[in-house]
């Protein structure tokens, strides 16, 4: 092999290996999650009340100031106003299928992802029918590396940190907005 070929080799094989490692575990991390939102949660879907407030500790959740119900113990949550859910997700692209309907009244929904990117327009869901709805939102964090990140102006830092931070925060908006269930998964 010619000398230079090899030192290239010698010096680029090893980078390649260290930035294949680095990546394995954040490509790992990325799981599907599922939530459910009502009484009867099924297997492998995690079961999410109107009183479930994000934390850190669970990793999903409704924002603060959520006011959401589910009437009659049923299998869905609803709201008169708009309401905030997220979950802890590292970055990256995720397919979000989205399962709207309440069981008595009719709903216009909009979601909005990561602060006012919206995904879905005026989704017409009639009283008693379910409506399914997948989009793709990109995740992104202001760390590029351990020792590099993005330099966020100060209302990004303040008034707009939902689209810098380490979850995906998704708006449900519109004509009493009703969410049955979510399923957030990597996008390849």
């Amino acid at each position: 092999m010619n000398p230079i070929r090899r030192l290239t080799a010698g010096i680029l094989l090893p980078v390649i290996i260290a930035a294949l490692a680095a990546a394995g575990p954040a490509a790992g991390a990325q799981t599907d999650s599922k939530y459910v939102f009502g009484s009867k949660p099924e297997r492998g879907w995690t079961q999410v009340s109107p009183t479930n407030l994000y934390s850190a500790e669970t990793g999903y959740g409704f924002e603060p100031g959520a006011d959401v119900v589910s009437p009659d113990g049923g299998n869905y949550i609803a709201s008169d106003k708009p309401f905030y859910f997220s979950a802890k997700v590292p970055e990256g692209n995720y397919k979000v299928t989205a399962l709207f309907g309440d069981g008595t009244n009719k709903s216009v929904v909009t979601v909005k992802a990561e602060l006012r990117r919206l995904m879905l327009e005026q989704v017409p869901v009639a009283p008693r029918r379910k409506v399914s709805r997948s989009f793709i939102v990109n995740i992104r964090t202001p760390s590029i590396s351990e020792s590099n990140h993005v330099h966020l102006k100060p209302r990004e830092q303040a008034g707009e940190i939902w689209a810098w931070d380490e979850k995906l925060t998704l708006e449900f908006n519109g004509a009493h907005p009703s969410l049955r269930s979510l399923e957030i998964e990597p996008a390849k």
